[in-house]
C-alpha cells in the first residue's frame, strides 16, 4: 500500500493500478476487498482518487461506495470503466464523500436511469464539475438529471455525445439551481433549432464563459436566437462547428451586441459565405476577440476583402480560414489589414500563392507579432519557403 500512496503539500492521491483488479468472465472488475479492507484502515485521508480505464464495472463501483472514511475525497476520476446504470445508482448512493467537487463519469455507458439516481443524491453539495460525455443518456436521462436541486456550486457540466435531443435541451435551460454554471459542453448531441432556441431562453446562468454546441444541426434561426439571449453577457467561448448556419445565421450572430468579453469564436463547417462575413467583420463588440476558425465554410475573396477591413479585432492572434475559396487576390486583401496588432498564427492552408503575395504578408508592418502562416507551398522559391520557415521558428 505505501508505494500507491503520493503524498505532497497540498493533496492526497491514491492511484490505482491493475495489481488491485482481477479478472472474472473477461471483464477486469475490482477487488472490492482492496477498497473496503486495506483503504479504510490505511489509506483514510485520500482527497484524489483517479482509477481512469480500468473497467471495474458495478462491482467496482460497489466497492467505492462502501467506503466510508473517505470524507476528504475532492475529486473522483472514474472514465472509461463501464459502471453503467448499476453502478452509478450505487455511486448516487454514497453519503461520504461530502467534500467532492469533480466527478468524471465519462464513456461508462450509463444511461437515463443512473442519471436519474445520480441527480437524487444530495451529500455532493460542493461539487463544482460534473463530467458525463459519451454516455446514453438521452432527453429523458437529461430531464432526470436538470431536476437536481442540491449542486448549487457546479460549473462545469460535460454533456458531449448523449444523444440529447431538443426535449433535453430544453430541461436544462430550465434548471434555476445550477446559478454558478460557467462551462456548458453539449457537443455532438442533436439539439437542432428547436433544442437551441430554448437554450436561448435561459435566464439563471448569468455567469456562463464556455458554450459548446459544435455538431448540433443549428440553423440559422436557432443561431439567431443565441444571440440574442441577454443573460450571457459573460461568454467568452462559443463552438458552433459543425452545424448548418449559412449566411443569414452568421448574420444574426454578427449583430450580437451582447457578448463584450467574447475571446474565442469556432464557427468551422458551416455553410458561410461572403455576406456573411462581411457583416461579421463589421461587429464592433467583440473587442477582446483572440481567436476566429472560419475554416470550412464557402468564404471567397469577396468575403476575405471584407473581413480584412476589420478595425476593431485588435486583440485578435490566431485566424483560421483553411477549406474556403479564397485564391491568391484574398491573401492580397489580407495584407492590407492595418488592426490586428497582435496577429500571430495564420492559417491558409489550402491558398495557392506566389512569391509576391507571400512579401506582401510577412511585409505587413502592423503584424509584428507573427509567427506562423500555414500556406500551400507549391511553386514557391526556396526562399519564399525560408522566409515562412523562419517565421515558424
Amino acid at each position: 500500500m505505501e508505494n500507491n500512496l503520493a503524498i505532497n503539500e497540498t493533496l492526497q492521491v491514491l492511484p490505482i493500478t491493475t495489481q488491485h483488479f482481477g479478472v472474472m468472465n473477461g471483464i477486469m472488475e475490482c477487488d472490492s476487498r482492496f477498497f473496503i479492507e486495506e483503504t479504510e484502515t490505511e489509506v483514510e485521508e485520500v482527497q484524489i482518487l483517479s482509477l481512469n480505464n480500468h473497467q471495474i464495472g458495478s462491482l467496482g463501483a460497489a466497492a467505492l461506495t462502501s467506503s466510508v472514511t473517505w470524507t476528504r475525497l475532492t475529486q473522483l476520476h472514474l472514465i472509461s470503466n463501464n459502471i453503467g446504470d448499476e453502478g452509478a445508482t450505487l455511486l448516487a448512493q454514497n453519503r461520504t464523500w461530502i467534500s467532492l467537487e469533480m466527478l468524471f463519469l465519462a464513456d461508462n455507458n450509463i444511461g437515463p436511469v443512473g442519471a436519474a439516481k445520480l441527480s437524487m443524491n444530495t451529500s455532493w453539495e460542493n461539487l463544482t464539475i460534473l463530467s458525463l460525455s459519451h454516455n446514453k443518456l438521452g432527453d429523458e436521462g437529461v430531464e432526470k438529471l436538470a431536476e437536481n436541486a442540491s449542486w448549487k456550486n457546479l460549473q462545469t457540466l460535460e454533456l458531449v455525445a448523449n444523444e440529447i435531443g431538443a426535449i433535453g435541451a430544453a430541461k436544462l435551460a430550465q434548471n434555476e439551481t445550477w446559478t454558478q454554471l460557467k462551462e456548458l459542453d453539449l457537443a455532438q448531441n442533436q439539439i437542432g433549432e428547436a433544442g437551441a432556441l430554448e437554450l436561448a431562453k435561459n435566464e439563471s446562468w448569468k455567469g456562463l464563459e464556455m458554450l459548446n454546441l459544435s455538431a448540433n444541426r443549428i440553423t440559422d434561426i436557432a443561431a439567431g436566437c443565441l444571440a440574442t439571449n441577454e443573460t450571457w453577457t459573460k461568454l467568452k467561448f462559443l463552438n458552433l462547428q459543425q452545424n448548418v448556419i449559412q449566411d443569414a445565421g452568421l448574420i444574426a450572430i454578427a449583430t450580437n451586441n451582447i457578448w463584450s468579453q467574447l475571446k474565442v469564436l469556432y464557427l468551422s463547417m458551416n455553410l458561410v459565405g461572403d455576406e456573411g462575413v462581411g457583416y461579421m467583420a463589421a461587429n464592433n463588440c467583440w473587442k477582446e476577440l483572440e481567436e476566429l476558425d472560419l475554416s470550412y465554410n464557402n468564404i471567397g475573396d469577396a468575403g476575405i476583402e471584407k473581413l480584412a477591413e476589420n478595425v476593431n479585432w485588435a486583440k485578435l492572434n490566431v485566424l483560421t480560414l483553411t477549406g474556403n475559396s479564397i485564391e491568391a487576390q484574398g491573401v492580397v486583401h489580407l495584407a492590407k489589414n492595418t488592426s490586428w496588432l497582435n496577429l500571430e498564427v495564420l492559417e491558409l492552408a489550402d491558398v495557392v500563392v506566389n512569391d509576391e503575395t507571400v512579401l506582401n504578408l510577412v511585409s505587413n508592418k502592423n503584424w509584428q507579432k507573427l509567427e506562423f502562416i500555414e500556406l500551400c507551398e507549391d511553386g514557391l522559391a526556396d526562399s519564399t519557403q525560408d522566409l515562412l520557415y523562419g517565421l515558424r521558428n
